[in-house]
């Protein structure tokens, strides 16, 4: 039995504990539904902006950020010649670090490499920030049984051919898929003032008549490869040519070539 005493005690203790509890959910109410004052927010947004400034000095002192731009740019290229899309290879080279985004998006180059393996969504992107630069252009052949990839090749196709007049370099690959090879092939006579080299590969037999490529205006152009195609050889496409191989359809490898010197 308790004592008159320690029940005293006892209800003394419960009320306390019951005045801390409010006292502390309370404190909680109030902690919710206090607003930050301005100088606050204003405080935090400077530390991190300090934080921000204080990475990218650091980062300014690695190694490979004290290359000369133009290298760290041809770095940045030969990275870029991998079997996947440009596009994420972009991407993440510019989440590396600030400096890097910045030479990303501001280095036309690095945006005038056109690739089928690309999204055709994100061309556009590529156009922009090529600005005024001539494109390499790139076809592959999609994996087997990929119809997505045959259809993005198509697409690609497509939005590519009508930017004829400014391609300096391209591998084009023609589909059995293609529903048109007859206007496919006349997108190509049209002049290519900047070509210097072409290489065209065609999974189709052509029936229709001769083709008056690059409408025999293609002064740069010194490399070529194709499959057989009723071109005239009297072209004068042909002037600067330094090698030109002929493939018959299906062969892996030209069957005939010559080199000029």
């Amino acid at each position: 039995m308790k004592s008159p005493g320690r029940r005293r005690l006892l209800t003394q203790h419960s009320d306390l504990t019951h005045h801390k509890t409010k006292a502390l959910e309370d404190s909680g109410e109030e902690t919710k539904t206090r607003k930050i004052p301005a100088a606050s927010v204003k405080y935090r947004e400077e530390v991190v902006q300090s934080t921000i400034q204080s990475t990218r000095e650091k980062n300014s002192l690695v190694a490979v950020n004290r290359l000369p731009m133009e290298l760290l740019i041809t770095v940045f290229q030969d990275s870029l010649e991998t079997p996947s899309d440009r596009f994420k290879g972009l991407k993440t080279i510019a989440s590396v670090a600030w400096m890097w985004l910045n030479i990303v998006k501001g280095s036309p180059g690095l945006w005038a490499a056109l690739d089928s393996r690309t999204p055709v969504a994100l061309l556009p992107i590529f156009f922009k920030r090529a600005g005024v630069l001539p494109f390499t252009i790139r076809m592959h052949y999609p994996p087997l049984n990929d119809g997505g990839e045959e259809r993005n090749s198509r697409a690609f196709l497509d939005m590519v051919l009508p930017m004829l007049g400014r391609w300096r370099e391209a591998s084009l690959i023609l589909h059995r898929e293609q529903s048109d090879p007859a206007e496919t092939l006349g997108m190509l006579e049209k002049p290519a003032p900047f070509l210097e080299e072409f290489h065209l590969k065609s999974e189709m037999a052509w029936s229709g008549g001769q083709i008056d490529l690059f409408q025999g205006h293609a002064p740069n152009l010194t490399e070529m490869t194709i499959d057989v195609l009723p071109i005239r050889w009297s072209s004068s496409i042909f002037h600067n040519i330094v090698y030109v191989g002929i493939r018959e359809l299906g062969e892996a490898v030209p069957q005939q070539k010559r080199s000029f010197n």
